[in-house]
């Protein structure tokens, strides 16, 4: 077959440096259904209030591969939450007797865990031992709450007191996962109104405060959907409340589209869905509308995490969430929030389902796993003002890098070849792309990707693998100012700064 050429394509590029970037910005979560053994993807087809309808063993943390995976993209936050955060209970009862006051609202074992210290103590270790920042999830739901509506502190005074005493470390406690969604999952009388919420944060706060005045408090982890926007809308009410001046970190939920697996849909995944312009840059209004609702309130120099993101809702879609097709969206989507001031995506997630970096029984690194590891490893401060494209469809980004500046360019155009002018020499090239027919196969500067990349990455041989200089950095006028990209492909280039 031919290759179809597009015209060249120019880049300007200013080097305008827009702000820095945090080295917790691309982190990831372990849903707290694999922790503990709840409700989890896998193979399920189906959903039942929000989760699948099939259950998992809990995850083994102490897996030596894990670790190792876990620990090649530190330093991170590891956020440990999704649905049946809100139906834990906390298992330690020697810090806080008090019973739960309404003992009628106590979940049915069906509905509701235990989370006791043995295994609260295994993933404070796990964090520890790999170098990543816990961010636990507090429980929300209707089994916290009295007839009011209003939340109630005991079981979570029982968890806090218990890190405390134990001096175990926590990055940030998040007051809830979705509370915008309960009427969804558990009908509309248990919906939580954005002024019960403040109220609730008040208590959350205070309680943070006084056991573990360290930790950042963070919420409302808002599901907020394409087109729709934030359903039931938490965030507007919140940041206009006294509480707002408490919270440290405004969080939400963005999934572009929903997998198959749900019932629900907006906007469901096909292979070649989020492959447009238009829709990638769908991630910038409900972060603008954030921020809107921030503007001029207490909430206004709160930080900004997305604390769920993943290639599509409901698990991921089989055959395209664990594909190569992912990779385009997420480095995308990891270059649009670096640009757009965003301190930290966490990305749905390190492990399982298809959605996840690593496959679940395996711990087999996908597309996106190499991705990540490539991102912590190269991408530093600043973000510079992306460079505006001349003449041709192409997605271009700029941010630092050690004694350079990479510029990520994406062509989504599935048969064309753009030849696109720098203006400028360029160094280095690792050009991301996948086999048509096998898109689960991710080459690296046309050779597949293999663990050992991620394991020897420090060797001189590993590096030159994946198209990095190894040594003292030389810039010259005789280097290559023109690229011919890839349909379909990622393209990491180094200029000077």
């Amino acid at each position: 077959m031919l290759k179809k050429h597009s015209p060249a394509i120019r880049l300007h590029f200013t080097r305008r440096v827009l702000r820095s970037l945090a080295e917790y910005f691309l982190s990831f979560t372990i849903d707290v259904s694999l922790i503990i053994g709840g409700h989890w993807w896998g193979k399920s087809k189906g959903t039942k209030n929000g989760l699948s309808r099939l259950k998992t063993a809990p995850l083994e943390l102490e897996h030596p591969l894990l670790q190792l995976y876990t620990r090649l993209l530190s330093p991170a936050y590891l956020r440990v939450g999704g649905t049946e955060a809100d139906r834990i209970r906390y298992g330690f009862s020697r810090e806080a007797p008090q019973a739960f006051p309404d003992q009628s609202r106590v979940a049915t074992a069906e509905r509701s865990f235990i989370l006791k210290k043995n295994l609260w103590k295994k993933l404070t270790e796990y964090c520890r031992n790999t170098g990543v920042q816990l961010v636990f999830t507090l429980a929300a739901g209707p089994e916290s709450r009295d007839r009011h509506r209003a939340w109630q502190s005991h079981e979570a005074e029982r968890l806090l007191s218990y890190t405390a005493r134990k001096n175990l470390p926590i990055a940030a406690w998040e007051f809830g996962n979705e509370v915008n969604a309960f009427p969804f999952l558990w009908g509309l009388k248990h919906r939580v109104s954005a002024r019960q919420y403040a109220q609730d944060f008040e208590t959350f706060s205070s309680l943070c405060e006084r056991l573990t005045p360290q930790a950042l408090r963070v919420g409302p982890a808002s599901a907020v959907w394409p087109w729709i926007g934030e359903p039931h809308a938490l965030i507007p009410g919140f940041c206009r409340s006294s509480a707002a001046k408490k919270v440290d970190v405004l969080s939400y939920h963005y999934y572009p589209q929903q997998s198959r697996r749900g019932r629900f849909a907006v906007r469901r995944a096909r292979p070649h869905t989020l492959l447009h312009a238009r829709i990638l840059n769908g991630a910038r209004l409900p972060l603008r509308r954030v921020r809107q609702s921030a503007q001029n309130t207490e909430a206004r120099g709160a930080r900004i995490w997305i604390t769920e993101s993943g290639h599509a809702l409901y698990g991921g879609e089989p055959g395209i969430s664990n594909t190569f097709l992912s990779t385009l969206w997420w480095l995308d989507q990891l270059a649009l929030y670096a640009t757009e001031g965003v301190d930290a995506v966490f990305r749905q997630t390190l492990v399982g389902s298809d959605y996840g970096l690593l496959e679940e029984n395996t711990w087999r690194p996908r597309p996106d796993y190499y991705a990540s590891f490539l991102w912590k490893k190269l991408i530093r401060s600043p973000v510079y003002e992306p460079p505006q494209v001349t003449g041709g469809n192409l997605r271009a980004w700029a941010l630092g890098g050690e004694q350079r500046i990479w510029l990520i360019l994406i062509n989504l155009q599935r048969q064309t070849y753009p030849l696109v002018d720098l203006g400028q020499p360029y160094l280095e090239k690792i050009v991301f792309t996948a086999p048509p027919q096998s898109p689960e196969l991710l080459l690296i500067n046309g050779q597949p990707a293999l663990p050992r990349l991620l394991w020897d990455w420090d060797t001189p041989e590993v590096q030159r693998s994946w198209g990095l200089t190894h040594g003292p950095i030389t810039w010259s006028n005789d280097l290559p100012q023109q690229v011919s990209l890839p349909p379909l492909s990622c393209t990491f280039l180094s200029v000077a700064p």
